[in-house]
């Protein structure tokens, strides 16, 4: 499954965090890079631990509609105590061109 996880920027992140999490080269990455990041795996656990506190979390994901984000409120130090909540994509035409745009 695919997630569209909004973060907080670097900056925002405890500073303790800053090394470990990688925030230096996060800044730059927008590729299969990002996979080896610290922060990658922080949002995993923290995600796994959020699903495992309510387990209706991901299937609620999965039912929002096409373009739907999870946002994370802050980074904190202990990935379980981190929050989210669903950004749900409204508006489909915003993200869908027309033949002529294409």
């Amino acid at each position: 499954m695919n997630i569209h996880l909004r973060i907080p920027d670097q900056t925002a992140w405890p500073p303790d965090l800053w090394e470990s999490l990688g925030a230096r080269g996060s800044a730059q990455m927008s590729d299969e890079r990002i996979k080896s990041l610290g922060i990658t795996e922080h949002l995993t656990r923290a995600l796994n631990s959020w699903w495992e506190r309510d387990p209706e979390a991901q299937k609620t994901y999965q039912k929002l509609p096409f373009g739907s984000n999870i946002r994370c409120s802050e980074i904190k130090m202990k990935p379980e105590d981190m929050e989210f909540q669903y950004l749900p994509k409204e508006n489909l035409d915003e993200l869908l061109l027309t033949v002529k745009e294409l």
